[in-house]
């Protein structure tokens, strides 16, 4: 069964409004992620990167809301992957936010999709999205 994926508001006008002015190389990343994370989920290979909750912070409000929404995030390799520094291993400036839906069910363990894309954000500091973040819901077309 392929993974599915859908996006925020806030991760829509990113595509619309940002993601035309990035370098073709980071915009072939980003792409290859949501096509590698479709086929195959988080396996490794294709998809390397350090792969985490965002609720390992010392901010107990921070915490609570990053478990109460899924939120994890996804070291995407812009601009390269970082073998070893004192954040671990296969780490990168960027991150992808987003909302894990299977840590998030519904009462019946259903969910319209796997995950949930709310933003392209730098790392470090890490900064938890916020509720416009990761409000609206929309599957792109297959």
């Amino acid at each position: 069964m392929p993974n599915t994926i859908s996006f925020s508001d806030h991760f829509l006008q990113f595509l619309r409004e940002d993601y035309p002015k990035l370098p073709s190389v980071e915009q072939k990343i980003i792409s290859q992620f949501i096509a590698d994370y479709c086929k195959h989920g988080f396996t490794v290979p294709p998809l390397c990167g350090r792969n985490k909750s965002s609720a390992d912070v010392p901010d107990d409000n921070k915490r609570n809301f990053a478990l109460k929404y899924g939120l994890w995030h996804y070291h995407i390799g812009i601009p390269s992957y970082e073998m070893g520094n004192r954040l671990g291993d296969w780490t990168s400036v960027k991150i992808v936010n987003y909302m894990n839906r299977d840590a998030t069910r519904d009462k019946k363990g259903k969910c319209k999709a796997n995950i949930k894309l709310v933003s392209i954000a730098s790392h470090p500091p890490f900064i938890i999205p916020n509720l416009s973040h990761i409000t609206g819901e929309t599957f792109p077309q297959t």
